[in-house]
């Protein structure tokens, strides 16, 4: 408590906001923390991480027990300064990144506290937090742009370690923490009135030692299966204005799907394709109205592969293939690697519209990234193809060579962009 109650704390009070339901929060986390086997915790860092954990759980238990009650659990308290530090009272700078911090919705306060406080990663959030890693790059970019937005604040990093610095746990509250885990602890140490029987069992005959060594061995297999079937092998990004991410396990299952935006997210709700063949979740996709209405005759479907795999790759790229040629519009396939899924997911986009993106800035950096997204991959790519006519022309009014300026227009990122299988 003394080395990490301070982050505990501050968890806690982003989450719930009011001084009183963060102050049970942090005495829950630490009553579960004394129950916790102290050999699991390889150093200080997984401890503290462990405990930040806890507590956003214990928070989203409180959150969802307000709203099953209707308690108005997130209701800020009147203000108050958070500690005695003249820095952090009202009208100073330090205070300026409180009130803006205060002013998020959660997520993505709490993404941000974690993020620029504590210095933690996109991907070691997304396991604190239990949420989908591209959620968690959105959250975070998002939480910065409205915390800025208010108003100059160009030193957002440095103002936030300012005024998490001068707050700190409330005075008594260790003590009282403190006083309810030895409370705990005592009333489960008290013996029981009743006799134990354990010493009186019988010692289990050896053919009942095999059955359960036969069982245990059943249990293990089982849940080895598990665990090959929920790990995610690879990811597939399909961005037509709709943007929507798969997760593909070594199967080729589908085990999760995330809409990017909320036409993807509308997709989704109507399409089931979690727990399905990729190749059924793609035709599932193409019969839902939503989608289908999104692409039309003159849409363009973008997919791209993310898989370490080269076997995976090639098969979710050849399954994508044969679902979109019986689909209209126009369409390409691509594989992308690990870091420009990160970056598109940095951004808040899909892959396939990142790279279109990057392209068009490129060729015109009059556009922005915020009006590439707003954009339908069909928009995205007729502007590519004006901006390299424009620049085939110029260069062949310059030079009057007659060069073929035609080269470069049907080609997407250098994989095609022209009807598919053409």
């Amino acid at each position: 408590m003394t080395r990490h109650g301070d982050t505990v704390w501050r968890v806690c009070l982003m989450a719930l906001r009011r001084a009183a339901d963060a102050e049970d929060a942090f005495q829950n986390s630490f009553l579960k923390y004394s129950l916790a086997d102290d050999a699991q915790f390889n150093d200080e860092e997984h401890r503290k991480a462990w405990l930040i954990r806890v507590a956003t759980n214990v928070c989203r238990d409180a959150q969802r027990a307000a709203a099953s009650k209707n308690l108005p659990l997130d209701e800020v308290a009147a203000a108050q300064p958070v500690s005695h530090d003249p820095a952090a009272q009202p009208g100073s700078r330090v205070r300026e990144v409180l009130d803006a911090m205060d002013n998020l919705d959660d997520p993505p306060r709490t993404p941000v506290y974690l993020a620029l406080y504590e210095g933690y990663t996109a991907p070691e959030i997304a396991a604190m937090l239990d949420a989908p890693l591209n959620t968690v790059y959105s959250w975070i970019a998002r939480g910065k742009k409205n915390a800025e937005g208010g108003f100059v604040m160009t030193d957002l990093e440095q103002r936030m370690r300012e005024a998490y610095d001068a707050q700190h746990l409330p005075e008594g509250l260790r003590a009282r923490t403190l006083a309810a885990i030895e409370e705990k602890r005592v009333t489960e140490e008290v013996p029981s009135a009743e006799p134990s029987f354990r010493v009186l069992r019988r010692r289990p005959r050896a053919r009942t030692l095999t059955a359960l060594a036969a069982c245990l061995l059943l249990v293990l297999a089982i849940f080895g299966a598990y665990g090959v079937y929920q790990t995610p092998s690879a990811y597939v990004d399909i961005d037509v204005n709709p943007a929507i991410e798969l997760v593909v396990n070594p199967l080729g299952i589908v085990i999760d799907a995330e809409g990017l935006n909320d036409d993807g997210r509308a997709v989704l709700a109507g399409a089931a394709v979690v727990h399905r063949p990729y190749r059924d979740a793609i035709d599932r996709l193409a019969k839902n109205e939503a989608f289908a209405a999104s692409v039309g005759e003159d849409g363009f479907i973008d997919i791209n592969v993310i898989a370490e795999s080269d076997n995976l790759s090639e098969q979710l790229l050849s399954e994508s293939s044969e679902a979109l040629s019986t689909m209209p519009g126009t369409h390409a396939c691509h594989r992308a690697d690990a870091a420009t899924r990160d970056a598109a997911a940095a951004a808040g986009l899909c892959v396939g519209r990142y790279r279109a993106a990057q392209e068009l800035i490129a060729l015109d950096p009059s556009y922005t990234l915020e009006e590439c997204a707003d954009m339908s991959m069909r928009q995205l790519h007729d502007h590519i193809n004006e901006c390299h006519a424009k620049t085939c022309e110029s260069d062949s009014n310059e030079e009057s060579s007659g060069q073929d300026c035609g080269s470069g227009n049907g080609g997407g990122h250098g994989h095609g962009r022209g009807r598919h299988g053409a």
